[in-house]
């Protein structure tokens, strides 16, 4: 048995005055198990950005969910990903995932690993969460028969977008430009390194090979809404806070019809354990 709650907004403690009733109420789904309740996700009603109020706004309308599974990332162990998909699939009825596999590659190569090694890599780690989420994938229609959930392959279904490589030229031009969009960018970079190598040793080169990755990210964003047909919601367990930018015009126009989400997901077994940061940036996380 597989539950949606929603608190009331006179208890809920995430409660905004600006939002809607239904945006006020905190979205949470229930995971059950064989043994009983397995976890629980969260959609927190936060909207200290635009791009967090037009997700917010969007709820209503019930928009796509565009789920991005960072590699590298220990967030998401078979569990998490596995109540992340099944919740999301309950709440939304359409999930569309994204595993940042092939981009990955350009990490790997900053962090000083040749071509072959970093493709395989990226292709071994790939798969891993690949195979979990077709895992949840299975659990989650037998829960929801009616969800529509399936996973984007980067190479095959994203990067063979039309206009795909003419948005990843626009990003690379609006960093070459805009000098505050270099910056935040070069930090994303530098930041994703540093968690992996000690920062002395970490060159120019390998943030610039590194930011590759965030690149072919900007160009995805710029083009999801008109590839998938409609507004769409981006989810993730941390505040995106350079993509949620990008989308929002602070580097170039605004890009509309996406919103951002933040959701948390307490597991019943680790409600005390604290979890590492994102190794890899998915859907342009946190800076």
């Amino acid at each position: 048995m597989h539950s949606i709650h929603r608190s009331s907004p006179a208890t809920d403690a995430f409660s905004n005055p600006g939002l809607t009733f239904l945006n006020q109420e905190l979205l949470t789904y229930t995971h059950d198990g064989p043994e009983g309740i397995e976890g629980r996700l969260r959609i927190l009603p936060v909207s200290h950005t635009r791009a967090l109020q037009i997700g917010l706004d969007l709820l209503p309308q019930q928009p796509l969910v565009l789920l991005g599974i960072s590699l590298g990332n220990t967030f998401f162990t078979r569990k998490r990903i596995e109540i992340a998909i099944c919740g999301m699939a309950q709440l939304f009825g359409e999930v569309t995932i994204v595993i940042p596999d092939s981009v990955t590659a350009h990490t790997y190569r900053a962090l000083g690993y040749d071509e072959a090694r970093s493709k395989a890599k990226a292709r071994t780690a790939g798969q891993k969460i690949k195979n979990r989420c077709l895992r949840a994938i299975e659990r989650a229609r037998k829960v929801n028969p009616s969800a529509t959930i399936r996973i984007l392959d980067w190479e095959q279904d994203i990067s063979t977008l039309s206009g795909y490589w003419e948005a990843y030229t626009h990003a690379c031009q609006i960093f070459d430009r805009n000098p505050h969009f270099q910056q935040a960018v070069l930090n994303k970079g530098y930041s994703v390194l540093a968690k992996r190598v000690p920062e002395a040793s970490i060159t120019r080169a390998a943030v610039r090979e590194c930011i590759e990755y965030l690149f072919k990210e900007f160009a995805y964003l710029m083009v999801c809404r008109t590839a998938l047909g409609r507004d769409l919601v981006i989810p993730y367990h941390q505040d995106s806070a350079l993509g949620q930018r990008f989308c929002d015009g602070e580097y170039q126009e605004p890009l509309p019809g996406i919103g951002y989400l933040i959701f948390e997901i307490d597991l019943n077994e680790e409600s005390n354990r604290s979890t590492s940061e994102a190794t890899e940036p998915m859907l342009i996380s946190a800076c």
